[in-house]
């Protein structure tokens, strides 16, 4: 995620970072400060509060295609790190729009 936090600032004039989702409280509480933005503990939450353009997937690739397919049902627009399923048949779920 630091190189996509890093990405986001470089470009900051383009894209605004409006609020992280981490499971792991230290983290998420030294993110949220470092940022000055929201935080959450679950993906589902952020994606209900937030009026969010894209979500940057950094997570463990076997749960990407779950996440892709919770930030499609809520209408935004997904970035992930490779791969975006670990299952041939999550890919084209998520590939054909839900």
């Amino acid at each position: 995620s630091k190189k996509h936090f890093e990405a986001i600032e470089k470009h900051k004039e383009n894209i605004e970072l409006l609020a992280i989702c981490e499971n792991e409280l230290q983290i998420l509480n030294e993110y949220k400060t470092k940022y000055n933005v929201k935080g959450y503990h679950d993906l589902n939450d952020m994606l209900k509060n937030e009026n969010l353009d894209l979500v940057i997937l950094c997570t463990p690739s076997g749960i990407h295609s779950k996440q892709a397919e919770l930030c499609a049902e809520n209408q935004v627009n997904v970035i992930t790190e490779k791969p975006m399923a670990t299952k041939w048949s999550d890919g084209l779920k998520n590939g054909q729009g839900l």
